[in-house]
């Protein structure tokens, strides 16, 4: 949708100022002989198109309660009046978009109205599937602490949206550190005034009647046709059957198959990856110093830039994990939204406590893909080499080859290939042409498959039952990920694997 609405505005996004990192990823992704492989997400790009605004002025003005709700929008107005009408009433590139969701967390309500009656086109979409600005505004009045004061603006602001009483799919998630509980809460607090917002989580939702149905009569079909009907199902059922998980395998009864998949890498690596008994501390340690982070720089009306980490209320207790989180997520941030290097995020980070250690940031490797993670990598002392080959494995999962080279350079693992898994099996696990990025491309390690390619032609493989079981999933599910690992690596290539099974750890 974001795509659709560029390209349709591009002649337009063209005449405006700033616009040079846009045209340089939207020609790249789109010119005529362009050899993309990549998602990338403009929104990043597109904010630097109002870069010059003085958007900090203006949100103090909307915390403000001395300016009334007409002198508020009067300076909305102003601040973007050099920009297209076509622009600001667009709902996937407005920039209004975020003043919008900063009148509603600071109660503007009347403004926010204002608004959306000058920009219809900001009303949310109506492709349900797809709405993330409205669980985004959900998530801000579900946040502890916001109350609804007048039932009667919400009311007429949820209709200007196109929300009134329309079913808003969404995904729940419940990851241990990042949820998004708000949105129930928001439902129902609107609920609760008279504003009827139904949401519908889409794991609620009935599988959907198949377009095409096979009814096939087996009287009907041929001996050979029979019996090319009776492999396919058996081969379904086979693998279905082989598709089994960790915490469910002590249900199973003692079998050789069984045992075999209780002494291999993979059961091995599972056992290694269950999160702490102190899991739930360190989720609500890290959410809560989180809200206090958002908060304050809203209080202050500052930025995350100008944020001064040491007037944060850090308790005594706080986890040794949870700082190091903070130290990823933080750096990450920083580098997305602010104008420090490296040396002087981690710096700044490092001067109030929340330096990572190489035990802790072992232990959320799958936020590997972040500069805000790699960037501590030279400043860690990897004592424990389990470590160390967590985040190398978790590299070669990511096809991030320059983060995965310098830790390799300073430890120099050693995998035992009959109880570990090792790198080579995660590359191939996870092997990809496509990279996808939410946000600003340059907080995420580049993807580098033809390095790790050569590492490990160079190198040498040693070809394992895990490897093989892992070809074999991707020769079953993605015949692209197969046919191009076997023109590197054609020791991989597999016609049948009688003990396959592929094992997921949660």
């Amino acid at each position: 949708m974001l795509h659709e609405s560029v390209s349709e505005l591009i002649p337009v996004i063209k005449s405006l100022p700033n616009n040079e990192r846009f045209l340089s990823q939207y020609n790249f992704v789109n010119g005529p002989n362009s050899s993309a492989t990549e998602v990338l997400d403009y929104k990043d790009s597109l904010d630097r198109l109002w870069a010059d605004l003085p958007l900090e002025e203006l949100n103090r003005k909307i915390t403000s309660t001395n300016i009334s709700s007409v002198e508020t929008f009067n300076e909305i107005e102003r601040v973007f009046s050099n920009f297209p009408y076509e622009i600001l009433n667009s709902e996937s590139i407005s920039p209004l978009n975020s003043i919008l969701g900063f009148l509603v967390a600071k109660k503007r309500i009347p403004t926010a109205i204002m608004l959306l009656q000058r920009y219809p086109g900001l009303e949310f979409s109506t492709a349900n599937f797809t709405n993330e600005a409205a669980t985004q505004l959900l998530m801000i009045i579900g946040n502890e602490g916001y109350e609804i004061e007048d039932s009667e603006s919400y009311q007429q602001l949820f209709d200007l949206l196109g929300l009134s009483g329309k079913g808003i799919y969404y995904q729940e998630i419940n990851h241990p550190l990042f949820s998004n509980v708000e949105v129930k809460n928001a439902v129902e607090k609107l609920n609760h005034e008279g504003i009827v917002v139904n949401l519908i989580p889409v794991e609620d939702l009935e599988k959907p009647e198949p377009i095409f149905v096979l009814n096939i009569d087996k009287n009907e079909l041929t001996d050979d046709e029979k019996r090319s009907l009776d492999k396919c199902n058996l081969t379904r059922e086979w693998l279905e059957g082989r598709q089994l998980n960790y915490l469910q395998l002590d249900t199973f009864e003692s079998t050789s198959f069984i045992e075999s998949i209780k002494s291999s890498p993979e059961f091995y690596f599972c056992k290694n990856q269950q999160h702490p008994d102190d899991f739930p501390l360190i989720k609500s340690q890290f959410t809560e110093m989180r809200k206090q982070i958002t908060q304050t720089i809203a209080n202050q009306n500052t930025s995350l830039e100008k944020l001064d980490l040491t007037t944060l209320d850090v308790p005594d207790t706080m986890l040794p994990e949870v700082k190091s989180i903070l130290g990823i997520i933080l750096a990450r941030d920083y580098l997305q939204a602010t104008s420090l290097n490296e040396q002087e995020i981690m710096m700044r980070l490092s001067n109030v406590g929340l330096k990572p250690s190489s035990k802790h940031i072992a232990s959320f490797s799958g936020l590997a893909s972040l500069k805000g993670f790699t960037m501590w990598l030279e400043t860690l002392s990897f004592d424990e080499p389990k470590d160390a080959k967590a985040l190398l494995n978790e590299f070669a999962s990511k096809g991030a080859y320059k983060a995965f080279s310098d830790l390799n350079s300073m430890v120099g693992a050693e995998f035992d290939l009959e109880t570990e898994l090792d790198p080579f099996y995660f590359f191939i696990k996870n092997y990809s042409s496509m990279t996808l990025h939410f946000g600003d491309i340059n907080a995420y390690e580049q993807k580098d498959n033809a390095a790790f390619i050569n590492y490990f032609k160079v190198s040498g493989v040693k070809i394992k039952p895990q490897h093989r079981r892992a070809i074999f999933k991707r020769k079953i599910s993605e015949q692209d990920a197969y046919k191009a690992l076997i023109s590197h690596f054609p020791e991989l290539k597999v016609e049948n694997v009688d003990e396959f099974f592929s094992l997921s750890c949660l």
